[in-house]
């Protein structure tokens, strides 16, 4: 799952949840098209603790970006990954706090 922040050939911002890269490259394929913030939606980490601080961090940067316009079924996806990730990783509290939950 990938979230890109951008902006159209009209002239129009976006913010939207692509299911893969290739999806995004297809829906920004004009030369007019600019990206402002691309974030891939995945929890790296070989051991317990780089996992926790790998999913904080993709929380917080998900929360820096203009993810204004999202429709509520993406802001769902959102809210199920961190819901989903924050318990396996202790997050939770964490999240909340954040505005993510």
């Amino acid at each position: 799952m990938v979230i890109a922040d951008y902006i159209d050939a009209h002239g129009a911002e976006h913010c939207s949840i692509f299911e893969s890269f290739e999806d995004l490259h297809r829906a920004t394929f004009s030369p007019a098209c600019r990206l402002h913030d691309t974030v891939e939606v995945k929890t790296r980490g070989k051991t317990y603790r780089e996992r926790k601080d790998n999913c904080a961090a993709l929380g917080a940067r998900i929360k820096k970006m203009n993810t204004g316009d999202l429709t509520y079924n993406e802001i769902q996806r959102l809210r199920k990954y961190f819901q989903r990730h924050g318990a396996k990783t202790g997050n939770l509290r964490l999240f909340r706090s954040m505005g993510l939950l």
